[in-house]
């Protein structure tokens, strides 16, 4: 068993909320981001860095890159370069694709990931964003000004006849 200190890392934001939104909205997204990921990836294991290190709160915190990126702000001058150029793009980037709700409620589950609340775990599940309603509530809108008529034939289609004369 591991029996080390574990460090506290400082979530603001929840990453993994942000992307996983900013992908369903905006698919071509991933073509920007993961390039980004995969680098710091490779720059984390260049540089070692054990993200076993920062303690896991809930369970979609494993899969974030923020231990990575803690880690190599602190391990590399050339990542901090890196980052400091990259990083206010990518944000306002971000910014763009997501409403201001659904930055909030990302912030408001990182907060409650933080203080450790079991909330934070079935809100993860369970809770959809506030610009998650809004769209559902958008699509519902604009999805029933189309679908005023049933367009399901009410009785059966007659048999048509093949070259035989036979039903087919």
């Amino acid at each position: 068993m591991d029996t080390r200190a574990r460090k506290q890392p400082v979530c603001n934001i929840c990453t993994v909320r942000l992307v996983e939104t900013a992908y369903r909205k905006a698919p071509w997204f991933r073509i920007v981001r993961e390039p980004l990921r995969l680098g710091m990836r490779l720059m984390a294991i260049l540089y070692r860095v054990n993200p076993d290190d920062y303690e896991v709160r809930t369970p979609s915190c494993y899969r974030c890159m923020r231990f990575n990126k803690i880690a190599l702000k602190e391990k590399s001058a050339l990542f901090r370069v890196l980052n400091s150029a990259v990083n206010p793009l990518f944000d306002a980037l971000i910014e763009r694709i997501l409403s201001p709700a659904e930055l909030r409620d990302a912030e408001q589950f990182a907060q409650e990931a933080m203080q450790g609340l079991p909330d934070a775990e079935s809100s993860e599940q369970n809770r959809s964003t506030p610009g998650m309603q809004q769209e559902r509530k958008h699509a519902i809108e604009h999805t029933s000004q189309y679908s005023t008529c049933d367009t399901r034939p009410s009785v059966r289609p007659e048999p048509v006849e093949g070259l035989n004369g036979q039903s087919k």
